[in-house]
């Protein structure tokens, strides 16, 4: 039963794991290739069905059906199977961060002037991750000198904001130094990092899971076999100790005579 609870825990972790994973994929979907988005989900169904299986687990426990633990097992190692490969996929979409983001991110900030979407997102990521253009706050030279405003970079890009708002084009005395293109790598990398760690770590858990579930299937099956024996000794000893009564041994009955008593004259 403990076995269970911390399943239980290890199913809860998983979604979370998951759900950060695909939030970071949310707030910056623009650059992002929407593959990578798929590690996060399949944790979050795993970890959903952690708990159905965990359920599973326990009613098999509770009822020591042989059968529900072992199936308990098969679905875990199922599961196993799916969470492994969500962290392989991480480990192995991590190589593709710098050509997508490059691209994508590169395309994004080109469109920042025309495009809501594109400035909201850029916006983001420059306030989240203090950075400021592709390269360098020197990218937006290029991209702003068409439009009617005398600053040099996106208000996004100032460490100190002297005024609210994302959208208006207003100088400031601190800029971010660094381009967004090496911060986002960075995060992608280490949130690929942080999915394939977490993985291998609730792998092993599951794996204590697995074997917990397979060895609690062989007691209550040795246990059953064990009923079953002691119940059938049993019965034989009930009948080995009876003997059913034979005609010999029938009680012998004698023939009941009545005498009559005679009635004597007396002179």
């Amino acid at each position: 039963m403990p076995c269970i609870k911390y399943l239980i825990i290890t199913g809860l972790l998983i979604v979370l794991i998951g759900s950060t994973i695909y939030r970071i994929y949310d707030d910056y979907a623009s650059v992002m290739d929407p593959v990578f988005s798929s590690p996060g989900t399949m944790l979050i169904v795993v970890g959903a069905i952690i708990f159905v299986i965990a359920f599973l687990g326990c009613c098999g426990a509770l009822k020591e059906s042989t059968c529900m633990v072992l199936t308990f097992a098969a679905l875990l190692t199922t599961t196993l199977v799916v969470e492994v490969s969500a962290g392989i996929t991480a480990f192995v979409l991590k190589d593709r961060v710098t050509a997508v983001v490059s691209q994508n991110l590169n395309q994004t900030i080109h469109m920042y002037t025309y495009d809501e979407k594109a400035r909201i997102s850029i916006d983001l990521i420059q306030e989240q991750l203090r950075c400021c253009g592709f390269d360098g706050y020197n990218d937006w030279e290029e991209i702003l000198h068409n439009t009617n405003s005398s600053a040099k970079v996106p208000q996004s890009c100032c460490s100190i904001r002297r005024h609210a708002g994302r959208t208006t084009y207003t100088p400031c005395s601190r800029i971010h130094a660094r381009g967004c293109a090496k911060s986002m790598e960075l995060v992608v990398k280490n949130s690929a990092y942080y999915l394939t760690t977490g993985a291998v770590v609730l792998a092993l858990l599951q794996l204590g899971g697995i074997l917990f579930a397979i060895k609690l299937g062989n007691m209550i099956r040795k246990r059953k076999t064990e009923r079953e024996q002691r119940r059938w000794q049993m019965r034989e000893s009930l009948l080995r100790g009876y003997q059913p009564i034979g005609k010999s041994d029938l009680i012998r009955t004698h023939p009941i005579i009545y005498m009559t008593a005679s009635n004597t004259t007396r002179d």
